[in-house]
């Protein structure tokens, strides 16, 4: 799996990480909106990406009222190689409290 692939793994389960942690918060709190979901957030996502081997993360973001994602770096093992990332991009919540986000991830390793 080249490294472009890998990265698109990645993403594809931080979303899905990030879009289970921000559906609870927004839920409980009532209407559920970009201005609600704004924020500093952290994650952490583990799991395996096959082909490859285990993964595990942890990270920060920072979503703000109108849509973007800002300000994310993480800190990741893919198969005991260490990466700082850093990732940008977009949000999106919808009325019945589920989202999504797309993001753009730059690694660089150790």
């Amino acid at each position: 799996m080249n490294f472009k692939m890998t990265r698109a793994v990645l993403a594809t389960l931080f979303t899905i990480g990030l879009i289970v942690s921000m559906t609870a918060p927004a839920h409980a709190a009532g209407a559920c909106s970009l201005a609600r979901a704004a924020g500093n957030w952290s994650f952490m996502d583990n799991g395996t990406v096959v082909g490859i081997g285990p993964r595990i993360a942890v990270g920060v973001l920072t979503l703000d009222s109108v849509g973007n994602v800002t300000n994310g770096s993480a800190t990741s093992s893919l198969n005991g190689s260490i990466s700082d990332e850093t990732f940008s991009g977009t949000y999106t919540v919808n009325s019945d409290c589920t989202g999504t986000i797309s993001v753009t991830i730059y690694s660089g390793r150790r």
